[in-house]
């Protein structure tokens, strides 16, 4: 996810409420795994699974990669809505805070393991980096905020 994509999400997320980064992270490092064309061809594959053969497939979708079982509670029987959501950064988020919502007591450790099942090394790494830039961007945003609220913007 570009800096500005980033930045977009987040001020797009604070004018909804709070933002709670670690989902954010979860997305950025499972972009890093997972590009777009992956993503593309996950849609394909989960369209002819639904459509085709009438099942749902077990899969993972979105920069949340998280399953379709989620999707489905967001989204309902809205198969081509939810399908497009995958794309979207808001949604994603949302669904990656619905999944985590489970574990909100967990560590962060705890969160990465039941995330990812069995995470890397190279995923624990980039998660922790991807959140620690995602605090950096979110204290710098709030400073913004502050700095408009008394000027008077």
């Amino acid at each position: 996810m570009k800096t500005r994509r980033i930045l977009t999400l987040t001020r797009r997320l604070h004018l909804q409420g709070s933002v709670d980064p670690i989902p954010i992270a979860f997305m950025l490092t499972e972009m890093r795994f997972r590009g777009l064309l992956w993503r593309v061809c996950e849609v394909a594959y989960a369209l002819i699974s639904i459509y085709v053969y009438g099942r749902e497939p077990a899969l993972t979708l979105g920069t949340s990669q998280v399953s379709l079982t989620y999707w489905r509670k967001q989204f309902g029987n809205q198969t081509v809505k939810l399908l497009l959501a995958t794309f979207d950064d808001i949604e994603n988020y949302k669904v990656c805070c619905a999944y985590l919502q489970s574990k909100k007591n967990a560590t962060i450790d705890e969160k990465i393991v039941y995330y990812n099942l069995r995470p890397s090394v190279v995923y624990v790494k980039n998660f922790y980096a991807n959140l620690a830039f995602l605090s950096r961007v979110l204290d710098d945003e709030r400073m913004e905020l502050k700095r408009r609220n008394r000027q008077g913007v």
